[in-house]
């Protein structure tokens, strides 16, 4: 490469890029919040609990708890990283691209609802599964990572998609057996119960879920805007995960695990994302989580080669593309 594109190279790694891409997200937010782009998200999909996404009924009140989800989740993100080891580097581009990629959506970063709380449920199961590989005895984590996805199953019926990918996580990571499945039953049943307890569900008056669609509340150029946005967000993603496939898989066993249940769990938010379709929002925090998570595999891969500077270059300048356009809708 020449001078100049090692320069470029060695920026789009760098920690205060990083730092910058964070805080300009942040900054974005705000401002298209206070534009009144923040579309509010419709609907009851709980199956016996409120929604995330009337849990708060001051706009300004949703704004800055989702920023205060999202931010630390940016931050966790990064730490699940490095302490599971899952791309092999230190770099903060997973969780400074997943802020990048959000923020392009004032509607999914600008306030607190179901999609929040599925990536902050997602990721923290996901890193407790990671952490008993081979462990068959740490049924407790197992445990309390269903009951997690149970929890969220009462707030949105979205988070049942995510069961599969969490029993075939087990047997990812060597701990199937029937203790652990036993665990994981239960888990999964322990809030429904709890719930029941506290008087908070009653099945004897029970009500299906809403499925307000959310595109009733866009004009037709806000439609096109937000599936073109979802659209190639996913298309990135497979994009990616095919590229990187036979890398991943060349790492050790431990990682190969921990890894195809990322690559399982994207694949699950894209297939979602289509079946559906009604619910997309629910899904785009998630989305970008996982596409930066292969973003960040891609940049390490090709770290030195014009590739890896000139995929995320793109990537930065499309999502922020993505957020002037918009503005302008």
């Amino acid at each position: 490469m020449l001078r100049v594109e090692r320069r470029i190279d060695e920026t789009i790694q760098s920690r205060w890029l990083s730092i910058l891409m964070a805080m300009l997200s942040v900054v974005a937010t705000l401002v298209a919040a206070g534009a009144g782009d923040v579309v509010a998200i419709p609907g009851m999909r709980g199956l016996g609990l409120t929604s995330a996404n009337h849990w708060i009924d001051s706009d300004s009140t949703s704004l800055y708890t989702a920023l205060a989800v999202y931010l630390p989740t940016a931050l966790a993100i990064v730490v699940i990283n490095r302490y599971y080891n899952l791309l092999h580097t230190l770099s903060l581009i997973c969780g400074s691209f997943f802020l990048w990629m959000l923020g392009a959506c004032p509607m999914a970063m600008g306030q607190f609802y179901g999609g929040t709380v599925l990536l902050v449920v997602l990721l923290a199961a996901m890193a407790l599964l990671f952490s008993v590989f081979d462990e068959p005895a740490m049924t407790p984590r197992v445990f309390m990572a269903f009951f997690l996805i149970g929890v969220g199953a009462l707030t949105d019926y979205g988070f049942l998609a995510y069961l599969p990918i969490m029993i075939v996580g087990c047997g990812q990571m060597r701990v199937f057996n029937f203790r652990t499945m036993l665990a994981a039953l239960t888990g999964l049943l322990t809030p429904l119960w709890m719930a029941w307890g506290f008087g908070l569900i009653d099945f004897s008056h029970f009500e299906a879920p809403v499925f307000d669609n959310i595109f009733e509340t866009f004009t037709p150029g806000r439609m096109v805007w937000f599936l073109s946005l979802v659209g190639f967000t996913a298309a990135l993603l497979v994009t990616l995960i095919v590229v990187n496939l036979i890398r991943i898989y060349s790492y050790n066993l431990i990682t190969r695990a921990r890894n195809g249940i990322l690559i399982l769990a994207s694949i699950t938010t894209a297939l979602m994302m289509v079946l559906d379709y009604t619910n997309l929002p629910f899904y785009y925090p998630t989305l970008c989580c996982c596409t930066a998570f292969q973003l960040g595999h891609f940049a390490h891969f090709h770290i030195g080669r014009r590739s890896g500077y000139i995929v995320p270059a793109a990537a930065i300048i499309i999502y922020a593309g993505f957020y002037l356009w918009r503005l302008i809708i």
